[in-house]
């Protein structure tokens, strides 16, 4: 039932039956529940009063858990109005605090080297969305930050998730073996490899890198300036 996975959601969350969750009250204080790619909308979404249920189940279960008067949640929606719009936004208004939108993941669906969450896609999102649920508040709608990127290979494969220490990493790699081929470069040079591309309008950093016998990989990741961007424009 909608109170007992609800109730299962709270003890995992505030560690265990109540009694034990309050050594937990300061750490928690709330939930994201992550709806991903479920529709909310169109002829296969649930029951909007089985999904608001679910909901104030959850909100309560986790406040009674953690003795709390209330507790936060936080619904993560994906970036696709047919799964979930303004319409849908306004019907869970009331039971939700936040609204975190997945506007990253732009091309995690692809083989094909290109940025992970292009400023312009971004923008366009949030504001469709926003515009779709007018009643909803701006504050209440927040922009999904990629903290990860992608490592694309020469060869038709799905990518590799990529950190921003996982760049840091392979550059060292890369001007190590350019030093070893190499010794005379100086250090000015060895920054200077691989070049680090910005693409202007995405505002995303990459490069490009040849792996032995592998052939060239493209790396696209999540440098501070793309970043500050994203969180300028939030």
């Amino acid at each position: 039932s909608s109170v007992s996975a609800a109730k299962a959601i709270a003890e995992a969350l505030a560690g265990g039956p109540s009694g034990e969750a309050r050594r937990f009250a300061h750490f928690v204080d709330g939930v994201a529940i992550e709806w991903g790619h479920m529709r909310l909308a169109g002829k296969n979404a649930p029951p909007r009063e089985g999904v608001l249920r679910f909901l104030a189940d959850v909100r309560q279960q986790l406040a009674d858990a953690l003795e709390a008067d209330d507790v936060t949640v936080l619904l993560v929606v994906p970036p696709d109005p047919a799964k979930v719009g303004g319409k849908q936004l306004a019907w869970l208004d009331k039971a939700v605090d936040l609204f975190a939108v997945m506007t990253y993941d732009y091309n995690a669906a692809s083989d094909r080297p290109k940025e992970n969450a292009p400023m312009p896609w971004l923008t366009g999102v949030m504001k469709k969305l926003a515009a779709a649920a007018p009643n909803v508040p701006r504050r209440k709608l927040l922009v999904g930050l990629n903290l990860y990127g992608y490592r694309f290979s020469a060869t038709p494969a799905p990518p590799k998730a990529a950190t921003g220490a996982d760049a840091v990493k392979i550059l060292g790699s890369v001007r190590q073996r350019a030093k070893a081929s190499d010794p005379s470069l100086t250090v000015k040079q060895l920054r200077e490899r691989p070049m680090l591309s910005w693409a202007t309008e995405a505002r995303e950093h990459s490069f490009e890198h040849y792996i032995p016998k592998k052939g060239i990989e493209w790396v696209f990741f999540p440098s501070i300036a793309s970043l500050l961007h994203r969180v300028q424009f939030a």
